[in-house]
Order: structure tokens, then C-alpha cells, then sequence
């Protein structure tokens, strides 16, 4: 048996586009997503790198389904898998910047989507 994990980028938020796609009413989902890219600094590339490392780094997931519109994404993708999991220290600190508020974490939630 296997996890399958899907909208690791949140129907795009949780890419380079957030500034183009966020509307103002999920101003904290982008607070938290700065906070947490300020946080790992230059250790990450963008915050596409952020949602894929993030859902390779539990043992418990045997797949991470992602869509993609070009070739350039896919290679960027799977430049990220070989980065491989985060270390478990990093995992743990970056559970400070987790959200609970269904409103902003479930895209269906969102009114847009």
C-alpha cells in the first residue's frame, strides 16, 4: 500500500506565480508562505522547491502527483525530487509556519477554484 499526495502546490499558490494568482482575502496564507521563505533563506530556489521537498519529507508517501505545463517544469520538478526530503530539524522548524484556518488552506474553500 502507498500515500499518494496531490495539490502540492495548492492549485498553484504554492509556486513563484503567488503574487499573480493570491487574492487579497488569503493575505495570510501569503504572510506564512514569506515567513517561510524567509526563513530557509537561499537553502531553497523558489517556493515550488518548498511544497515538493515538503511532501517528500515523510517516509509515509511513496508518490507526489504533479501536474505540469511544459518540459521546463517537469525538469525543474524533478531537479527538486533529487533534491530529495528535508532534514528532519528543518521539518520540524518549519512547523511554526503551518495554518489551521480551513478558509485558507482548502482550496474549495476559496470560491475561485
Amino acid at each position: 500500500m502507498g500515500i499518494f499526495t496531490r495539490s502540492a502546490f495548492l492549485k498553484g499558490v504554492l509556486t513563484p506565480d503567488i503574487d499573480n494568482i493570491l487574492p487579497e482575502k488569503l493575505g495570510p496564507l501569503r504572510g506564512a508562505v514569506q515567513k517561510t521563505l524567509d526563513f530557509l533563506g537561499e537553502s531553497v530556489s523558489n517556493l515550488s522547491e518548498v511544497a515538493l521537498r515538503f511532501c517528500l519529507s515523510f517516509a509515509e508517501v511513496s508518490s507526489v502527483l504533479v501536474g505540469v505545463r511544459s518540459i521546463a517544469e517537469l525538469e525543474s520538478n524533478l531537479a527538486v525530487f533529487d533534491k530529495g526530503p528535508f532534514p528532519a530539524e528543518t521539518l520540524q522548524a518549519l512547523r511554526q509556519f503551518s495554518l489551521e484556518d480551513e478558509e485558507l488552506i482548502r482550496p474549495t474553500h476559496w470560491g475561485w477554484t
